[in-house]
């Protein structure tokens, strides 16, 4: 990177950063789960880590039934038991530049690109860990849906093992883990700023800025290989009767549905921010911050979806675009330390040192606080559209439901924060008309307020008192309310987004 003062008012900083991130390589050896496999369903083939020997010597996992692949079943192309490919584009520029438009104003403005090496990678390595054709990790899901007649399953053999020595199966395609595709990309995010700061005394700045962000190639996860339209795999034949022909809806049949992250995920975030900060004025220091933004992305929000993944149909991801499960459109802080006026060298100071002493060297301490609601949105437990999705960590399913009417009651209260009535199970074979995240819980608001005064007791001793409280008004934010339409308390809220009023007394000691 460089620095280029161009002018006495104008300075502009240039870059360029270069990461090279390997993706790790799962397993060293054939006793420390050496053999291991991954989807790609960019192909339709199971990748194997490394081959493993026949079934007919060692009876039992891990080992290839009939000591011969199965088809659509390859060893990775890589070598040396690397499935994921090592990502070698991400180059980063970067530049920013300052200019003194008048002598108290200046305008500011910046761009970079930041590659995101680190977020989950360890994770994804790991999570083949014990798949095909070993049997060390075992997983199902699904299990006995509820649009299902008679149970498929039971307690005595959840995960279809049978008797016998464990042997691996036939084939790796009715597993059910955390695939990744092997060609997934660090996700990259372009940010932006254009801003200028006003200095309107000489202890008062005001800031102004438009913020940017577009994020690119973000983990999208959820179940994949699920039928490609609702209702697409109506009147498939079992897997037990025709085995070529158990998911006839997906893109490849022969695979059932499973988990599957890939690198097709999108974000966009556009804020005004505002902030003004004084110092040292009448003994009062503040900072007030206002953020009017919008934040929206595509299915989940995080890597691995930190609200939990929502996507109805993976094969057309913009249907799940919404705001972000961080999106808050409106945020307001206040901040300030006091000095009150009391005492020696205050407003109010009275003859008496003993008085003096003992009201004066207070500090007040605040930040007020005001946020939007959390973006949340209501649906059902079923596999209503018939694809093979099954519920992913998001409270409900995947399925949203359908609006027919205001999503909010006349007045909203903790026993029904949204109206019931309005939302309603989809039909058979269709997805739910909601939009993601298109609802909010309450907004948030809270004051912490202290109080302090620090004790002389030698030059080098002195002792501080403080007394805090937090949420000083006591005032509840009622957390998102109930999601699941199966749920018997559907659309209220059961908790509280903050906690209860705090107060505490504390004494430090500085030496």
């Amino acid at each position: 990177m460089d620095q280029w003062k161009v002018t006495d008012k104008l300075n502009v900083n240039i870059g360029l950063r270069y990461d090279l991130t390997f993706m790790p390589i799962y397993g060293n050896s054939p006793s420390d789960n050496y053999y291991v496999g991954d989807m790609d369903f960019r192909n339709g083939t199971y990748i194997l880590a490394h081959n493993a020997p026949s079934c007919l010597q060692t009876n039992a996992a891990p080992c290839i039934p009939g000591g011969v692949l199965p088809a659509n079943v390859v060893t990775t192309p890589l070598g040396g038991g690397a499935i994921f490919h090592t990502d070698y584009n991400d180059i980063q520029p970067r530049v920013g530049m300052v200019y003194q438009l008048f002598p108290n104003t200046v305008l500011r403005a910046g761009y970079g690109r930041f590659f995101d090496n680190w977020a989950a990678i360890t994770q994804t390595a790991q999570n083949y860990e014990g798949t095909w054709p070993s049997l060390d990790q075992l997983g199902a899901s699904n299990i006995n849906a509820v649009t299902s007649g008679a149970p498929t399953t039971t307690a005595e053999d959840p995960l279809n093992q049978g008797s016998g020595p464990p042997v691996t199966g036939p084939t790796p395609f009715t597993q059910s883990t955390w695939f990744a595709d092997p060609y997934l990309k660090r996700p990259y995010a372009d940010q932006w700023n254009f801003g200028v700061q006003q200095q309107l005394s000489s202890k008062d700045v005001l800031t102004v800025n438009y913020v940017g962000s577009v994020g690119r190639r973000l983990d999208i996860g959820g179940a994949y290989n699920v039928a490609m339209a609702a209702g697409g795999n109506v009147g498939c034949p079992s897997y037990v009767a025709n085995p070529n022909d158990f998911n006839c809806g997906a893109p490849f049949p022969y695979i059932g549905a499973t988990a599957y992250d890939r690198s097709q995920g999108k974000s966009t975030y556009n804020a005004l921010q505002v902030s003004l900060n004084g110092r040292q004025q009448h003994g009062l220091t503040y900072l007030i911050s206002y953020t009017w933004s919008k934040s929206l992305d595509l299915g989940c929000s995080g890597f691995y979806g930190v609200e939990g993944c929502s996507i109805q149909n993976p094969y057309n991801l913009q249907a799940d675009k919404g705001p972000s499960a961080t999106d808050l459109p409106q945020i307001f802080s206040a901040a300030w330390v006091y000095t009150l006026p009391f005492g020696k060298g205050g407003k109010f100071s009275s003859g008496s040192r003993v008085v003096n002493a003992l009201i004066g060297g207070w500090n007040l301490n605040g930040i007020l606080s005001f946020n939007s609601g959390t973006a949340f949105d209501a649906g059902s437990g079923k596999d209503q559209a018939e694809t093979g999705n099954y519920n992913y960590g998001n409270g409900y399913g995947y399925e949203r439901a359908n609006l027919v009417g205001s999503p909010y009651p006349s007045s909203k209260s903790p026993a029904e924060w949204i109206n019931v009535s309005s939302f309603q199970l989809p039909a058979l074979n269709t997805f739910g008309d909601l939009g993601r995240d298109s609802l909010r819980s309450d907004w948030y608001k809270n004051l912490d307020l202290s109080i302090f005064r620090q004790f002389p007791i030698t030059e080098r001793f002195r002792m501080e008192f403080r007394f805090e409280t937090f949420n000083l008004t006591n005032t509840p934010v009622w957390a998102v309310p109930v999601t699941s339409m199966e749920a018997p308390n559907f659309g209220a809220v059961t908790s509280t987004a903050n906690t209860a009023r705090q107060l505490q007394f504390g004494l430090k000691l500085y030496f």
